[in-house]
C-alpha cells in the first residue's frame, strides 16, 4: 500500500510541471519549421523545380571540346586532332514546350500535396493537444475525488475504531480510493505518452504546458461550404491538374510525329605533326533532321493508354467528389448532434449536482448507505468527464469538417 502511494505521489509531482505555456497555434508554427515530413516534401518540391530547370537548359546550345591522339598500324607517326562543336535543337515538334508545362503542373500538384500534408499535421497536433487537455481536466476531477474520499476514509476509520461504523463501509471506501488512484496512474501515463508524441510532431524540445481551448458552438452554412468545395477545394484543383497532365501527355506523344531539327557547327584540326594542329583549322556548318518513320505502333499504343488513363481519372474523380461530399454532410450532422448532447449533458450534471448534495446530507445523517452515496458521486464525476470529452471531441470534429472542405 505504501509503495503504491509513493508511486502515485512521484507521478503526480512529475505531472504538469512544464514551464513553457504554449497555444495550439504556437505548436503548429513550430511543426511547420521542424517537422521532418514537411522537410521531405519541401525537398521533393525542390527536386521537381530542378526538373524544370533541366528542361530550360535546352534553350542553350551544347558546346563540346575534344582532343585526340591516335596511332594505327598503317601510320608511322601519331595523329593529332582537335575539335570544338556546337549543337542546338531548333525544332522538336513542341516536345520541350509540353514537358515544361507538365513540370509546372507537377509543381502545382506537389504544392497541393504539401498543403494537404500540413493540414494533416495540424490535425495530428490538435488530436494530441485535445487529448492532453482531457487528461489534465480528468486529473483535476480525480484529485478532488481523492481528497473527498480520503476525508471519508478518516471518518470511517474513526467510526469503526469507536465501534460506531461498519468494517464493510471502511473497506468500500478504501476500495474506491484504490480505484481512483489506479485511474490517476493510467491517466498520468496517457498524458506523458501523448506529450511525447506531441513534441515529436512539433519538434519541441522544451517542457511545455498547454493553454486551454474553450468550447464554442460554431455556425456552419452547409450548402455554402459544399458549393465552395465543388469550386475551389484542393480535391477539385488536384482533379483539374490531373486532367491537365493527361492532356499534356497526349500532346507530348503527338509531338513525336514531327521531325527533330538541329543546327550543328564544327571547328576542327587534324595533323600528324603536333606543331600544326593549332594552325590548320577547318569549319563546317550543317542542319540535321531525325525522324522515326516506323516504331511498330508504339506512339499509337501510348496515346491509347493516355486516353484510357484520362477516362479512369474522370471516373475516380467523380467518386471522390461524391464520397467527400457525403463525408462533409456526415460530419455536419455529427456536430449538430453533439451540440444537443453537450446541452443535455450540462442539464444532466446540473441535476446530478443537486441530487448529490441531497444524498450526501442523507448519507451523513445515516438515511442513505455508503453504496448509494458512492454511486451518485461516481455518476456525477463520470458525467463531468463525459462533458469534457464531448466538448473537446466537438472541437476536433469541427476541425475534421473544415479539413474536408
Amino acid at each position: 500500500m505504501k509503495k503504491l502511494i509513493i508511486l502515485i505521489l512521484i507521478l503526480v509531482i512529475t505531472l504538469f510541471t512544464y514551464s513553457k505555456e504554449v497555444t495550439y497555434e504556437i505548436l503548429v508554427n513550430s511543426a511547420m519549421k521542424n517537422n521532418s515530413t514537411i522537410k521531405v516534401k519541401d525537398l521533393e518540391l525542390k527536386k521537381i523545380s530542378n526538373n524544370l530547370k533541366i528542361i530550360n537548359t535546352d534553350n542553350f546550345p551544347t558546346i563540346k571540346l575534344s582532343d585526340r591522339v591516335n596511332k594505327d598500324e598503317n601510320r608511322e607517326k601519331l595523329n593529332y586532332s582537335n575539335s570544338i562543336s556546337l549543337d542546338k535543337k531548333i525544332f522538336d515538334g513542341g516536345l520541350k514546350k509540353y514537358n515544361k508545362k507538365k513540370e509546372n503542373v507537377n509543381i502545382q500538384m506537389k504544392n497541393i500535396e504539401i498543403s494537404k500534408e500540413k493540414k494533416q499535421i495540424k490535425y495530428e497536433i490538435l488530436v494530441n493537444y485535445l487529448d492532453i487537455l482531457k487528461y489534465k481536466n480528468q486529473k483535476n476531477i480525480y484529485e478532488n475525488s481523492l481528497k473527498e474520499l480520503e476525508k471519508e476514509q478518516e471518518k470511517q476509520k474513526l467510526l469503526y475504531k469507536e465501534k460506531a461504523g461498519k468494517k464493510q463501509d471502511l473497506l468500500t471506501i478504501e476500495t474506491e480510493i484504490l480505484d481512483v488512484k489506479a485511474n490517476m496512474i493510467k491517466n498520468n501515463s496517457n498524458y506523458l505518452i501523448t506529450i511525447e508524441e506531441l513534441k515529436r510532431i512539433t519538434g519541441e524540445n522544451e517542457e511545455i504546458e498547454l493553454k486551454n481551448i474553450e468550447y464554442e458552438k460554431m455556425y456552419i452554412d452547409l450548402e455554402k461550404d459544399i458549393e465552395n468545395y465543388k469550386k475551389s477545394s484542393d480535391d477539385i484543383k488536384n482533379i483539374n491538374l490531373q486532367n491537365d497532365i493527361n492532356m499534356l501527355d497526349k500532346k507530348i506523344i503527338k509531338s513525336k510525329d514531327y521531325p527533330v531539327v538541329s543546327f550543328n557547327a564544327n571547328y576542327s584540326s587534324n595533323s600528324d605533326e603536333l606543331s600544326k594542329i593549332f594552325k590548320d583549322w577547318d569549319w563546317s556548318l550543317g542542319v540535321s533532321l531525325s525522324y522515326d518513320i516506323f516504331d511498330g505502333g508504339k506512339k499509337k499504343i501510348e496515346y491509347e493508354n493516355s486516353d484510357i488513363t484520362g477516362k479512369i481519372n474522370k471516373m475516380n474523380s467523380d467518386e471522390i467528389i461524391k464520397e467527400n461530399i457525403i463525408a462533409i454532410k456526415k460530419k455536419y450532422y455529427e456536430l449538430k448532434n453533439d451540440e444537443l448532447l453537450i446541452e443535455n449533458q450540462n442539464k444532466k450534471i446540473e441535476g446530478l449536482e443537486e441530487n448529490y448534495k441531497i444524498v450526501k446530507i442523507q448519507y451523513e445523517y445515516g438515511v442513505e448507505d455508503i453504496n448509494t452515496f458512492l454511486k451518485i458521486k461516481n455518476d456525477l464525476e463520470n458525467s463531468k468527464i463525459n462533458l469534457i470529452n464531448l466538448k473537446l471531441d466537438y472541437i476536433l470534429k469541427y476541425a475534421e469538417y473544415r479539413m474536408g472542405l
